[in-house]
């Protein structure tokens, strides 16, 4: 017997000593996981919601076409826990896989994991009573950071959401947008709410929480700030191959374009909506340096276009005439005298 075999051993082991809920017609929460090569991570995401002690829930995994043994595992947890429903596509992206299994949740409420994360104990059972409770379309809640299964410090951790939101209804969502975690994650919503707005995933590689998040927070008529952290956000160990990979796509500057044209169909301040474009524009110029050197050129050429568009549809943000922090000056200045030493670079002929 391999390795491997006695895994699976194990994990049937382990599964057969517990005790499942009988199937739940109407559950009160569905959980979408998107999964893809997470053979390492799964059984744990799995086991953190299995053993939670609120049992009304479903769970829509998406194999996004897996080529290790995720797709295994995640049928034997079916096979003992009828709760978890595996839904089978190609390789499409976690956008798609969620939008695919958003469309059939049928629970009252939604929560989003990653197929690499968990949710710390109790977490659904404070969720669920914060949301319904106070009868609002989103819950916020904060993170944890796991490495190498030890807590560290995390970017979504709700310390760092200013303490004079907390624990009551949001009112200033202008104000405080970003700084809330910016995923899908770390949020339970009123289903009925997304469908009825249309809140989906962009189907890029990478990003696709980016508009999610600008729409079910700008679109929501309550939300509320819960002052704990539910989620364990999982950070890949540095040197990985996941943590140091380089990308090759143009997700972001897709998003600028997709948040552009929603905010343009909103109520909201030209002020505040500037404020937003600026955010994702920094962003597309800063990822230029997270491109794999044989997509470096290709992302050039978007971004260009990009700076070309921002410069004669939105001058206020290409001119800095409007209120950057320091670190947006920065990349502000890096844009204008990069994109010059970039172009001699790419197109000496």
């Amino acid at each position: 017997m391999n390795n491997c075999d006695k895994y699976i051993e194990k994990l049937e082991e382990e599964l057969s000593s517990l005790k499942f809920e009988e199937n739940i017609s109407t559950p009160k929460i569905s959980i979408i996981i998107p999964a893809y090569n997470v053979e390492n991570y799964i059984a744990k995401c799995l086991f953190s919601i299995i053993k939670q002690s609120f049992k009304d829930f479903e769970i829509l995994i998406v194999d996004d076409g897996a080529t290790d043994r995720t797709n295994e595992i995640i049928k034997i947890f079916s096979k003992f826990d009828n709760r978890i429903k595996l839904i089978e596509q190609k390789n499409q992206g976690a956008g798609t896989a969620k939008n695919n299994a958003l469309n059939q949740a049928i629970g009252k409420y939604i929560i989003f994991v990653d197929s690499d994360d968990v949710l710390l104990p109790d977490a659904l059972k404070m969720a669920y009573d914060t949301i319904s409770q106070n009868k609002v379309d989103v819950v916020v809640f904060g993170a944890e950071g796991i490495l190498e299964d030890k807590k560290v410090n995390c970017s979504y951790g709700i310390e760092n959401v200013p303490n004079e939101i907390k624990n009551k209804i949001l009112t200033q969502k202008e104000k405080y947008i970003f700084k809330l975690p910016v995923i899908a994650m770390c949020k339970i919503y009123d289903r009925e709410f997304l469908v009825k707005n249309s809140i989906y995933f962009q189907t890029t590689k990478t990003g696709e929480d980016q508009i999610f998040h600008i729409k079910a927070i700008l679109l929501a008529d309550k939300i509320f700030i819960l002052d704990k952290n539910l989620y364990g956000y999982r950070k890949r160990r540095k040197g990985s191959l996941t943590s140091s990979k380089k990308k090759k796509d143009n997700s972001v500057i897709y998003n600028f374009y997709a948040i552009k044209d929603f905010l343009q169909n909103t109520d909201y301040p030209i002020g505040f909506n500037n404020k937003v474009l600026n955010k994702y524009f920094i962003k597309s110029v800063s990822w230029l340096g997270k491109c794999a050197d044989d997509y470096r050129k290709i992302y050039f050429q978007d971004l260009q276009k990009l700076c070309e568009f921002v410069s004669k549809n939105y001058p206020q943000l290409y001119n800095h005439e409007i209120e950057f922090s320091q670190n947006d000056t920065y990349w502000i200045l890096k844009i204008k005298l990069g994109l010059i030493k970039l172009k001699k670079k790419f197109f000496k002929n």
